[in-house]
């Protein structure tokens, strides 16, 4: 049995957390900014990783491997934060063509439609969505400001896009139908 198990120690993960948490953290903070994703979701990422590894003891250097592993996810999350956020631009924005009337009209359509739709949001989540499009904060933020959490900030956006899209869906034919 090693010295460490003899004396009580935590093991080799609970060791490397302590150590590296706030590092990693700062780490992601600085390189990718405050979110989203937030640092510590990317930092908790790379610990889930690195505590997948059978070899965690013979892992030479950990320190390195967690930064590698938090650089990876940060960008990986970056590029699927960006895919969502284009998606949900082109269902929010009107589409807009000049050279078509049909399409501008259908496009100051949506955009009535999308603004019924918003207005019928709780209050709440209609200060949580400006806070994210147009002060573009972070969940993590959003969150610590209203004393909710991440969780439920993220929830509650994901509730005020589903009503948003279904109230234009509901409204307006699918291209199909024109």
């Amino acid at each position: 049995m090693s010295s460490e198990a003899e004396a009580g120690e935590p093991p080799a993960l609970a060791l490397l957390y302590r150590r590296y948490w706030q590092e990693i953290c700062a780490y992601v903070r600085r390189r990718f900014g405050a979110g989203p994703p937030e640092p510590e979701d990317i930092a908790q990422a790379a610990f889930a990783r690195l505590s997948a590894r059978s070899d965690l003891r013979d892992l030479e250097n950990p320190r390195a491997f967690l930064y590698r592993v938090a650089h990876n996810v940060a960008i990986e999350e970056r590029r699927r934060y960006g895919a969502r956020r284009r998606a949900e631009m082109e269902l929010t924005s009107p589409a807009t063509d000049d050279r078509d009337p049909e399409r501008v009209l259908s496009g100051k359509e949506r955009r009535r439609l999308l603004e019924l739709a918003f207005a019928s949001l709780e209050p709440r989540t209609r200060q949580i969505v400006i806070m994210s499009r147009q002060d573009e904060l972070s969940s993590a933020e959003i969150a610590r400001r209203l004393g909710l959490s991440p969780t439920h900030v993220k929830r509650l956006m994901a509730q005020a896009i589903a009503h948003c899209r279904a109230v234009v869906e509901a409204e307006l034919p699918s291209e199909d139908e024109q």
